[in-house]
């Protein structure tokens, strides 16, 4: 038997809502995650604490998120390397459209955290 599915709503960075359907096993490994980013990521003098609420995902997909949750889940165990911090642009209205991390950013929300790592990757401001 199938697990519950969620889908999971969210605004791009022109502004546009999506939804991507996630399966319940994929929800619950999430909520699993500490809310402790060096546990994840690595340590890097040029990343900023961004809260999630400025971030604007790019894109969504199942697979990837799938994907990201496995690898946050061995880097949490020392398994493989940390991640990079999320790659972000910075835009006109003072949110931040990610470049690339959409997946991880996905896991992040689901597991309830503040804000992740990034490093702004252009500095300038696009609409």
């Amino acid at each position: 038997m199938a697990g519950k599915t969620f889908h999971i709503e969210f605004a791009d960075a022109d502004g546009v809502m999506h939804a991507v359907a996630i399966g319940e096993d994929i929800v619950e490994q999430a909520k699993e995650l500490l809310d402790d980013p060096s546990k994840y990521f690595t340590e890097n003098k040029q990343s900023i604490l961004i809260p999630l609420s400025s971030l604007l995902q790019t894109r969504a997909r199942p697979k990837g998120i799938a994907n990201a949750i496995g690898l946050m889940r061995q880097a949490y165990r020392g398994e493989i390397a940390r991640r990079s911090p999320i790659s972000v642009i910075a835009r006109h209205d003072g949110f931040f459209a990610v470049e690339d991390g959409n997946s991880t950013v996905t896991i992040a929300r689901l597991a309830g955290w503040e804000a992740v790592p990034c490093i702004l990757k252009s500095t300038d401001i696009v609409p």
